[in-house]
């Protein structure tokens, strides 16, 4: 089932106001990461109700939306973790911003998994995290590169990332993986061809 002209002309409008924040200051940074997170937000949310609609994932008879579960698993579960990786391969600029993320998980210079309350960082969970990002095993794989957004997304949204210059080294890499998903699921949700009932990511 194609998008409705609602939601295309939200996710244009959106990507439009994303284009004039670019990455020649942190602030542009910031706000380039927020507005397009506001595309992803409405395109999982999407993905995650066509799931539903096939009967791959229960959402009925809940208090609340499973908003981690739909940015994450459910993006994965919908378009595969092959394709979804392949996708983001083929394209020589967020494969160089792939490889830049995974440089900065392992490097340490970035705390990625914050305890919620306290805003310490927390290593071990961060260590896992690489090796999910550079495992063999592609839905392990696809997966850590959703977690990664939605990390970030939850330590800006929450108030736990520090805004100071260093922040640029990574949010470039992530606005580029972040826009490159949001044309990749726009396409898929745009097309004929909905999953099949019981679908998951590959492995």
């Amino acid at each position: 089932m194609a998008l409705s002209n609602q939601l295309k002309e939200f996710t244009r409008r959106w990507r439009a106001k994303a284009r004039p924040h670019g990455e020649q200051s942190l602030r542009q940074s910031f706000d380039r990461f927020f507005t397009l997170y506001v595309v992803f937000n409405s395109l999982y949310a999407e993905a995650t109700l066509c799931l539903a609609r096939q009967g791959c994932v229960k959402i009925e008879n809940r208090n609340h939306f499973p908003d981690a579960e739909a940015a994450q698993e459910y993006v994965v579960q919908y378009l595969g973790a092959r394709h979804l990786l392949q996708e983001l391969n083929n394209d020589s600029g967020t494969r160089a911003a792939l490889e830049s993320i995974k440089a900065l998980v392992c490097g340490g210079t970035f705390f990625f998994k914050l305890n919620m309350l306290t805003g310490a960082g927390q290593p071990d969970e961060d260590a896992d995290l690489y090796c999910r990002l550079t495992s063999t095993n592609k839905n392990a794989q696809a997966c850590a590169i959703l977690e990664i957004l939605y990390s970030i997304r939850c330590n800006m949204f929450h108030g736990r990332k520090g805004f100071n210059e260093i922040q640029k080294d990574l949010l470039g890499p992530v606005n580029t993986i972040l826009e490159r998903i949001i044309e990749i699921l726009y396409v898929k949700l745009d097309s004929a061809n909905p999953p099949e009932p019981g679908a998951h990511g590959d492995l």
